[in-house]
């Protein structure tokens, strides 16, 4: 996870997916957010890159928590399915 700015200085949050490691590309680390509950829409300007971008708009006490609850969620799902696999 990486702080850094978003357009006009917002500050954002930037989460590179390890793909290799995870054994998911960001393309579908995003998808699992949108389709997950809670659906989170992070930016994707940089899933190219393997990244996902959060800035603060519309975000509320509590959602910086329930992005990094669900994120943790995605990564133990799947290392959990890869295991059994």
């Amino acid at each position: 996870l990486e702080a850094g700015t978003f357009h006009r200085g917002l500050p954002s949050a930037r989460i590179r997916i390890d793909e290799a490691g995870l054994g998911m590309d960001a393309y579908s680390f995003m998808r699992a957010l949108i389709d997950g509950s809670p659906s989170i829409h992070p930016l994707d300007r940089e899933l190219p890159k393997g990244a996902l971008i959060f800035n603060p708009f519309g975000l509320v006490d509590g959602d910086a928590e329930r992005i990094a609850a669900r994120c943790h969620e995605i990564v133990s799902e799947h290392l959990a399915q890869t295991a059994q696999a």
